[in-house]
């Protein structure tokens, strides 16, 4: 991480992880919205790593990964909010395994909860995401965290503001109860690990689809 980016994290510090392609729907930029909110966490000891590309054509794409770029680089980031460069399936690899949380805030319902929340859970990283996609449907309470949605206009203020407080208040106090938390972590395992794999993907898709495609 410091020979990326400069910046050392604190190992005993919980770690969230956003690593994807940048397009504005994905919204990399929500927790800047609320800048207040932004700096109560990050002085409780939340430490941001981003990562990822936007398209070579999606301009409003790239001004997302500047916009994230420049706050890494202010005295208010305070070295605890980051942008590893040249994001590659190496970097990928390396934010799912050392990653405590993986963040996901898409605007719904445009954004599935993809992949790359499934591989964070795989590796043992908490999923705080809002309900959408495979998240809508295996989310259950003490797993990890349903983030706040809302269709209003002011839904990226609301939205920001939303998540911060959750982490204030729910995901960071966590942390530090480490027994807790890995009776979640452990939780989350037993609940997501037999569910997220391309194994029970193929399994049922045979199960429920094809062998009767096959009889009709």
């Amino acid at each position: 991480m410091s020979r990326s980016t400069g910046t050392d994290l604190d190992p005993h510090r919980c770690v969230m992880g956003f690593a994807r392609r940048f397009a504005t729907y994905k919204h990399a930029a929500l927790l800047l919205r609320d800048r207040d909110g932004l700096q109560r966490v990050l002085d409780a000891g939340a430490q941001f790593v981003f990562a990822g590309k936007a398209h070579p054509a999606d301009d409003e794409g790239k001004a997302v990964l500047a916009e994230i770029a420049a706050f890494a680089r202010t005295s208010a980031a305070r070295g605890r909010f980051v942008l590893v460069p040249d994001y590659d399936i190496s970097v990928a690899q390396a934010m799912y395994a050392g990653c405590d949380v993986w963040l996901n805030n898409p605007v719904r319902p445009h954004g599935a909860c993809g992949t790359s929340g499934e591989k964070a859970a795989l590796n043992g990283g908490l999923n705080c995401s809002i309900l959408d996609g495979w998240w809508a449907d295996w989310y259950t309470d003490g797993v990890g965290w349903a983030i706040p949605t809302s269709d209003r206009r002011e839904r990226d203020e609301e939205g920001s503001t939303a998540l911060h407080r959750m982490l204030a208040d729910q995901v960071l106090p966590r942390f530090d109860d480490v027994d807790s938390w890995w009776s979640m972590t452990a939780a989350m395992i037993g609940h997501l690990g037999p569910r997220v794999t391309a194994g029970r993907m193929v399994a049922e898709y045979d199960e429920r689809f094809y062998r009767l495609m096959r009889r009709g």
